[in-house]
């Protein structure tokens, strides 16, 4: 069409000036035209364009875009919240000061317990850190209880201090003191009296113990140890058994004939250096026949021999 017109328009087929003034004016227009008709084409040509972007994206099942219905615009469709969940999360925005209750809310995180709400202090054997150990219970449905030394993690704290009666540990980024509950304070005294009515285990003896007495004093190895205070005792720089001191009346100790500033030092020909021999005392005391202990006191090793019935 766009050639025809120039065609008919051409001036040097129908009109014979001769000269290329006239020519070149009308070369001029010429080129005018063309440039005019194909800016209209092109302008067209975008606004077509424009237009099926427009159809593809308000069209049914369209990204992000409720099919509009017939006589009504189109509707943006609003994602779920889980959708903007990571932007929350990982703070994308920068959006720093909503509060803890806001932020727990937001991202569906459960809300971090209290350390006296997970664990519970049931003993400790306090002194050189590289002894000591602690005797703490995850509370649950099991109420399961552990040895744990200092460095070691238990319910996601980590074990810093072991004191008389309480622990350090690391947790959630602070420092806080789980403490034994129910626990007379007093000092370590060694070679006190012994409890009034404790018969003291006779020098290189036999001791007759009747377990069904002595079973509500094992309930677990936290029990046994909040009956007495226990911590290891050094010879020259080296382990060499646990003291005990502070025994309580009626205590599976006092039972056994031990006396205030006792240090066990064998439990069945094996020398008692760590958690691991006060474990073996207090499953012996369970369920053994038999067991024999050496016990130094006022400087003088005895051999104390058990028998259960």
């Amino acid at each position: 069409m766009i050639r025809e017109l120039i065609r008919r328009l051409d001036l040097k087929e129908r009109f014979r000036f001769g000269e290329g003034a006239a020519l070149s004016q009308f070369e001029q227009w010429r080129r005018g035209f063309i440039l005019a008709v194909m800016t209209i084409l092109i302008y067209q040509s975008v606004g077509i364009f424009y237009q099926a972007v427009t159809l593809e994206l308000i069209r049914p099942g369209g990204a992000g875009v409720e099919a509009a219905e017939e006589g009504k615009p189109a509707v943006l469709k609003r994602e779920d919240q889980a959708f903007y969940r990571l932007i929350v999360e990982r703070n994308l925005f920068g959006s720093t000061d909503k509060t803890y209750a806001e932020k727990v809310q937001a991202t569906g995180a459960p809300e971090v317990q209290p350390l006296s709400a997970l664990l519970e202090l049931k003993g400790t054997v306090a002194g050189d850190s590289k002894y000591a150990f602690a005797v703490i219970e995850e509370k649950g449905r099991n109420n399961k209880q552990g040895l744990y030394k200092i460095g070691e993690k238990v319910a996601g704290a980590t074990l810093l201090k072991i004191q008389r009666d309480k622990v350090v540990v690391r947790y959630q980024d602070k420092e806080e003191t789980l403490k034994k509950r129910d626990m007379a304070e007093g000092p370590i005294v060694p070679g006190g009296p012994a409890p009034a009515g404790a018969p003291a285990a006779p020098a290189s003896g036999t001791v007759a113990l009747n377990r069904a007495d002595i079973m509500g004093s094992l309930k677990d190895l936290g029990t046994m140890l909040s009956q007495a205070q226990i911590r290891p005792y050094f010879t020259r720089g080296l382990p060499d058994g646990f003291m005990v001191s502070g025994i309580r009346p009626g205590s599976v100790y006092q039972r056994m004939g031990l006396t205030d500033g006792d240090i066990l030092q064998e439990i069945n020909g094996r020398k008692m250096k760590g958690a691991d021999d006060m474990m073996e005392l207090y499953n012996n005391l369970r369920s053994s026949g038999r067991m024999n202990l050496n016990v130094q006191r006022q400087g003088r090793t005895e051999t104390i021999n058990y028998v259960f019935h």
